[in-house]
């Protein structure tokens, strides 16, 4: 009895030493976090357009982001004189921030100009993170006068003109189109303009229907037609 007492208690002493020296259970691998910022800049670009002459400046919003982690530090510059940043420096956690960016066409010749915004961020990666600014300024649309008529009772001539379009090809409503903009003014006292109209090869838009004696009309208009290629005003003189 004694003895099956003690082969007993020698079994119970085994099993409590293996479940004591068991290896623990490995823990599943964590991937660390990212604590770095990272500099993310939207738009990737800028552009512009302004007329002839134009003095008074645009501006656009350019979004600063970081996408990583922390707080980022970064600065703002650019290269060029008719560029200006508003803001030049801040700081950016997950929020983010944002940079106003003004151009000044003034004194500007007619023609496409670019620049280059920087925005540095120490130690985040992405940086530094650079946004090209584009500026285009299209020559400036020829100012129709009619010559007057005032002395002659007859209908006067039907007459047109005609001038090379300067700007570049875009794309309108899905179509390739020009940007034409200008004035037509009526100098004559008794006769009246009617059916202004400006037509390329490839299509034609009305500028007015009627413009009376003394009175100016400014238009600005997209036409189908191909690059700088001819374009006409036409129109025709009626009394009412």
């Amino acid at each position: 009895m004694v003895k099956r007492f003690l082969l007993a208690a020698a079994f119970v002493i085994a099993l409590l030493v293996l479940s004591c020296t068991k290896a623990p259970a490995q823990q599943p691998s964590r991937v660390p976090e990212i604590v770095q910022p990272v500099l993310v800049c939207s738009p990737d670009s800028l552009s512009f357009t302004a007329v002839p002459g134009q003095a008074t400046e645009m501006e656009r919003v350019l979004n600063i982001y970081n996408q990583g982690g922390g707080v980022m530090d970064w600065t703002v510059s650019d290269n060029v004189r008719w560029i200006e940043v508003k803001q030049q420096l801040g700081s950016a956690g997950l929020q983010g921030g944002t940079v106003r960016v003004a151009v000044d066409p003034s004194g500007m010749a007619p023609g496409e100009y670019t620049g280059i915004v920087t925005i540095m961020a120490e130690g985040a990666l992405g940086s530094p993170c650079h946004v090209p600014v584009f500026l285009a300024i299209p020559p400036a649309e020829p100012v129709v006068a009619v010559p007057s008529t005032s002395q002659q009772e007859e209908r006067p001539p039907e007459t047109a003109v005609i001038w090379k379009n300067q700007n570049d090809l875009v794309r309108y409503a899905d179509v390739n189109s020009c940007y034409v903009r200008g004035s037509v003014t009526n100098s004559d006292t008794q006769w009246y303009l009617g059916n202004v109209i400006i037509t390329a090869s490839t299509g034609s838009t009305l500028i007015a229907t009627s413009i009376p004696p003394g009175e100016t009309v400014i238009y600005s208009r997209y036409i189908p037609c191909y690059q700088r290629e001819e374009v006409k005003l036409t129109y025709n003189w009626y009394k009412p």
